[in-house]
């Protein structure tokens, strides 16, 4: 039987969703904020199979019976797979029936890393392909005369072994080394990129050239270590950029990666636990050019990782689990033995979420009138974490676009198993049902509220007239005769409907109108998790003080006691903040703070130093404490 004809599968996901795709208003690319997400048209399994080196994305129903095909030649690049502009679990694919006759549909995803597991094994079969061809293309040459390496007679080979001299430190570096990874030039060849806006923008959309550039952000993390130098001893800024020239659009995004990493490498707290080798059992991700993704990358140490960052030339890096072998060694272990056994608690919430709720914008748009959802979401499952759970150690993280994460760095945390992380995470979710479903918060078979409720309903309470009766304006096409011919403002038909509703208490007693205005103000504004990003230990999370490569904006860490001032428009921009790297002095720079002193990214970097300082103060209490104890 020819080797063609055998299929084998490279990847089932059990559920994906298929979407008629409107007329496309233009060549800037699909967006899934034009499907009707809430209804898709088709609902069922996804394989992906190959059969040589031909592959095929097969749409099945539970019954198995083929709906529709998508035939790949090439990916990244090709029509046949196209990834939507404002959403990382979206995708547009060309179908193809018996006939040659093709179609566009669009897919999606409920969960970021089955897209992710989507992107990942087209590439890996499309680079064991160019991988076979190359092996036979060498097999077909001429036989050609082999290298003959071996040592001739009376030739010898010398190896100069330095030796650790007494009371030498084993981290003293050779002159010029620098604190961290050095100046990263710009990726090779001409990048398609537009260069980015110095000005803060609420939505920058992506070219129309780059129809295989998707959005799966697994961002940019770096190690940990003690603090140290963020400037290291590298040439003054102004110097580097000299150096580089100006070829490459991408020159800011290189300079803040190599400029932010040493800074983050020196204070991330890998030092905080007690496992013995969590650093190099971490895993990372690199996404590198054309979106080609790297999973399960490991680092015996800090500068073996700045030398991986010199090499691959990473747009972005995403943080893992810690496994119980490296994950680079995972091919040479047993499956059932590399595990996953710690990480961080992690929550995210996306502004996508509060679409049906949202007036003002839509996808990955934000403006100041929507982004205190993220506010109230923030102040809930703040005070949830710490007061119900009794965690101390919270990050919280801006995106860098539409949405933030919640870091849990406390000890309990990390060590919690995915059943544990899979029950704070369903606690926290209060918003039920199906998107197309109406009411989405029931409490009427319940005579009191959980504390934890009436806790969020406090909180509610002072931004609910503002945010959605005034900035959202949600009761502006509420449908009554009385309520139009008055010209009553939402927040006038509010207090009309609570009154309403009291009166309807009174007189019929009727409990399900007990908490109907609770109900509403929950539905409206209770936090909206990504419930799989909390359940998996593996799951990969960008990290702090990343770059958005659509906004430009760097994901800064948001002060827990300043949650309402925080503005995302004003964070730092990388254009703004290499602009101010560039005017810096050689000789501040040569200071140990000085140099990023001076740019608004200071300010941000404070408070990340500040959280870890506290992380570990009470790690080395809780060490002496467990030294007083053994003794």
């Amino acid at each position: 039987m020819a080797a063609d004809s055998y299929e084998s599968i490279l990847a089932v996901k059990p559920e994906v969703f298929v979407f008629q795709l409107p007329p496309r208003q233009s060549n800037r690319g699909y967006r899934a904020a034009d499907w009707t997400l809430t209804k898709p048209d088709w609902t069922g399994r996804m394989r992906i199979v190959a059969r040589g080196k031909q592959c095929i994305v097969k749409l099945e129903d539970k019954s198995g019976e083929l709906f529709a095909a998508c035939p790949i030649d090439k990916y990244p690049g090709g029509l046949s797979v196209e990834a939507v502009t404002d959403s990382s679990r979206y995708f547009v694919l060309k179908i193809v029936n018996e006939n040659g006759q093709h179609a566009f549909i669009g897919i999606g995803f409920a969960d970021r890393s089955d897209s992710f597991d989507f992107n990942v094994t087209l590439q890996e079969h499309f680079r064991w392909i160019k991988t076979s061809e190359t092996i036979a293309q060498q097999s077909t040459e001429p036989n050609q005369p082999k290298l003959d390496l071996s040592l001739k007679e009376g030739q010898t080979i010398h190896i100069n072994l330095k030796s650790k001299k007494d009371g030498e430190s084993t981290n003293i570096r050779k002159p010029g080394a620098g604190a961290g990874v050095g100046f990263l030039p710009p990726p090779p060849g001409k990048s398609q990129n537009p260069p980015l806006q110095s000005a803060p923008s609420a939505s920058i959309q992506p070219p129309s050239q780059q129809v295989s550039q998707g959005l799966i952000n697994f961002s940019t993390e770096a190690a940990p270590s003690a603090v140290q130098n963020p400037l290291g001893n590298r040439l003054p800024i102004r110097l580097q950029l000299d150096k580089i020239g100006k070829h490459s659009k991408n020159l800011h995004i290189w300079t803040l990666l190599a400029f932010v990493s040493d800074i983050l490498i020196d204070l991330f707290p890998i030092s905080l636990t007690t496992t013995k080798n969590y650093f190099a059992n971490r895993e990372f991700s690199f996404t590198l050019k054309d979106d080609i993704y790297v999973r399960y990358l490991s680092f015996s140490d800090k500068n073996e990782m700045q030398k991986e960052i010199q090499k691959r030339l990473p747009y972005k890096i995403d943080l893992g689990a810690v496994y119980s072998f490296r994950p680079k060694d995972r091919n040479m272990i047993k499956a059932s033995s590399f595990l996953p056994e710690e990480k961080e608690l992690v929550f995210d919430i996306d502004m996508t979420d509060y679409d049906e709720i949202r007036s003002c914008c839509s996808g990955a748009e934000i403006c100041p009138k929507c982004w205190p959802f993220m506010t109230v979401a923030m102040k809930i499952l703040d005070a949830a974490l710490r007061e119900d759970f009794g965690f101390h150690h919270l990050l919280w993280v801006y995106s860098g676009r539409r949405g933030i994460h919640c870091w849990v760095c406390d000890m309990a945390a990390r060590k919690l198993s995915q059943g544990a992380r899979s029950a704070i995470a369903e606690y926290l979710t209060l918003i039920k049902g199906g998107e197309g479903q109406v009411k989405r918060v029931n409490f009427k078979s319940q005579a009191y509220l959980h504390p934890s409720i009436q806790r969020a309903l406090k909180i509610i309470d002072s931004y609910f007239e503002d945010l959605l009766l005034n900035k959202q304006n949600i009761l502006e096409s509420a449908v009554s005769e009385e309520w139009n011919i008055l010209g009553l403002s939402s927040l006038e038909k509010w207090n009309l409907l609570k009154r309403k509703i009291e009166e309807g208490i009174a007189s019929t007693k009727v409990s399900m109108l007990t908490h109907c205005v609770s109900e509403i103000q929950l539905q409206y504004t209770y936090p909206r998790l990504d419930i799989n990003v909390s359940k998996g230990i593996n799951h990969l999370l960008k990290s702090p003080f990343c770059i958005h490569p659509k906004t430009g904006r760097v994901c800064v860490p948001i002060p827990t006691a300043d949650m309402d001032n925080f503005d995302p428009f004003s964070v730092p921009n990388i254009c703004h903040l290499c602009s101010e790297l560039d005017d810096i002095d050689s000789d501040i720079e040569k200071n140990d703070e000085e140099g990023y002193m001076r740019t608004s990214l200071y300010r941000c970097i404070k408070v990340f130093k500040a959280f870890v300082e506290q992380m570990q103060s009470e790690n080395t209490d809780v060490k002496g404490s467990q030294n007083t104890q053994s003794i």
